[in-house]
């Protein structure tokens, strides 16, 4: 999971924490889970968002598609 920070020294280690044990416990949920945007299976260490609608993506492929195409793409 990723949470936006607007601080200047980035996320504080509790939530470097919760971040790192959110993407655990996705993998641990849904060991077979993939990015439904890159195909790619989870990690431990990825950057996971968990969007309210309960999909799980790359925090990077998210954004990819929010700056090239909008958030049209994500709806429907």
């Amino acid at each position: 999971v990723s949470v936006a920070c607007v601080h200047k020294d980035g996320p504080s280690s509790e939530l470097q924490s919760l971040i790192a044990a959110t993407a655990a416990a996705v993998c641990r949920c849904d060991p077979e889970g993939s990015c439904p945007i890159c195909l790619a299976r989870w990690t431990p260490e990825d950057s996971l968002i968990v969007l309210s609608c309960h999909h799980v993506l790359h925090v990077d492929c998210f954004w990819k598609v929010i700056m090239s195409s909008g958030a049209e793409t994500l709806r429907g």
